[in-house]
């Protein structure tokens, strides 16, 4: 059962971990969708900035992008869900 925290309680208790999911698609299956450039780049980048400005620990932030060689990394429909379901939730 969670317990709520009234009054000065809060500050004794660590604060939850700070998550993240990031995606990044350069290319897609679908022809009629253009591929992108410079969206992994950009996860990268996202990721260092967490890190550095607030504090993000690696093991908390996911990332799913499209060159990834191992396919439990890649941006699919299942792996997105279920990063929300295990990483986010």
């Amino acid at each position: 059962s969670k317990q709520y925290l009234t009054g000065n309680q809060s500050s004794q208790n660590p604060e939850p971990p700070k998550i993240a999911l990031l995606v990044g698609i350069n290319d897609y299956i679908d022809e009629q969708i253009p591929d992108l450039n410079g969206t992994i780049n950009d996860v990268n980048l996202m990721s260092q900035m967490l890190a550095e400005l607030y504090d993000f620990k690696a093991e908390n932030t996911k990332k799913l992008i499209s060159s990834a060689k191992n396919e439990a990394e890649k941006p699919t429909q299942k792996n997105i869900m279920e990063a929300f379901d295990k990483h986010l939730i």
